[in-house]
């Protein structure tokens, strides 16, 4: 698996999403980088992970006896930003499943 730091570089073919462009922090791919000057292609991704800093985007819990989901307007947002870049791997390519890291 070959990771890449996409933090900084927006995939312009993932416009279809209400003109915004995908940018996951580090997306990942089977060999390498794709070819060409972008080097965030959700068409050519294996998954991607994206990083987060603050405890309030922590879109999951993991304690016993919670909800699963945080109920916070950050913690909605980030599991709407992972449907989304999960959303552009399906739109481009032939996938039944895709399975993602936050």
């Amino acid at each position: 698996m070959y990771l890449v730091d996409t933090s900084g570089t927006p995939d312009p073919d993932s416009t279809a999403f209400l003109g915004r462009q995908v940018k996951p922090d580090i997306s990942c791919y089977l060999k390498s980088a794709p070819p060409g000057a972008c080097i965030t292609r959700a068409r050519d991704m294996e998954t991607f992970i994206e990083l987060k800093n603050r405890a309030i985007d922590e879109p999951y819990c993991d304690q016993v006896n919670k909800p699963f989901e945080h109920d916070t307007k950050d913690s909605r947002d980030t599991r709407g930003q992972l449907v989304a870049y999960l959303s552009a791997i399906r739109a481009t390519q032939n996938r039944t499943h895709t399975l993602a890291s936050s």
